[in-house]
């Protein structure tokens, strides 16, 4: 079954958390001077775009998510007037231009033509409604076909993206601790020089495979930058 996304982002957390090693590897893949610090403030900003779109309040720490969309409705004057729906309302508005749409004609994958179908989305003679696509291409995902092909809210699955949020910023958020708790360690253990005695070329080649993997980070753009660093910790040898 493939994993469901929306704008590219998990609306599962448990599709994040196990997705996640093999995401920072294609990520390192692309930009292969990057830190997994910078993988984390990457995606905590797209997750952070996708939630503008949802009318939230808070609880806290907890992000909740409420049932409304907003749209635009069209007066009298052809005028487009921001309008707050209730997701209920948004999914009565699609089922009645779903009807329209397909008629008496039989189609297996009434979903797809309700995700891709514009000319459901845009304004129509059936109500005073506009609705952008880049809206609907984040709330069809909490709509469902049952099957009689009628559109409903599926609240279930909404539900669960808010708590799928919560959990990956509480990951996000966790993870950035441990690689600053990690880098905090090794400054503050080390407190003499340690003796290396083989080329330098070869400790830095161990620091850079260390955060490669995830063992290490630290701050440096280029090898002049990490041996300076080194430097305050090491007494090198073999230059």
């Amino acid at each position: 079954m493939e994993v469901e996304k929306i704008k590219g982002l998990y609306l599962s957390y448990n599709d994040f958390k196990s997705n996640y090693d093999n995401d920072f590897k294609e990520w390192q893949i692309r930009f292969p001077d990057s830190r997994e610090i910078d993988y984390l403030r990457y995606i905590d900003k797209q997750y952070k775009e996708t939630l503008s779109f949802f009318q939230t309040h808070s609880e806290g720490d907890y992000i909740v998510l409420e049932e409304f969309v907003s749209i635009y409705e069209v007066d009298r004057l052809g005028n487009s007037l921001d309008y707050i729906a209730s997701l209920y309302e948004y999914a009565g508005i699609l089922r009645l231009r779903l009807h329209n749409f397909i008629k008496d004609e039989s189609n297996e994958n009434i979903y797809k033509i309700l995700r891709t179908e514009r000319s459901l989305i845009y304004g129509s003679k059936l109500d005073k409604y506009n609705i952008e696509p880049n809206v609907h291409d984040i709330f069809y995902h909490f709509l469902k076909v049952d099957e009689k092909e009628q559109v409903y809210y599926d609240s279930d699955k909404f539900k669960n993206f808010e708590i799928s949020i919560n959990r990956i910023f509480d990951f996000i958020s966790k993870k950035n601790k441990t690689i600053y708790n990690k880098t905090e360690s090794v400054s503050n253990n080390i407190t003499n020089k340690i003796i290396w005695k083989d080329n330098k070329n070869n400790l830095l080649e161990l620091f850079k495979t260390l955060k490669a993997v995830g063992k290490i980070d630290y701050k440096a753009n280029n090898d002049t930058e990490l041996l300076d660093l080194l430097n305050k910790y090491f007494d090198i040898k073999n230059e």
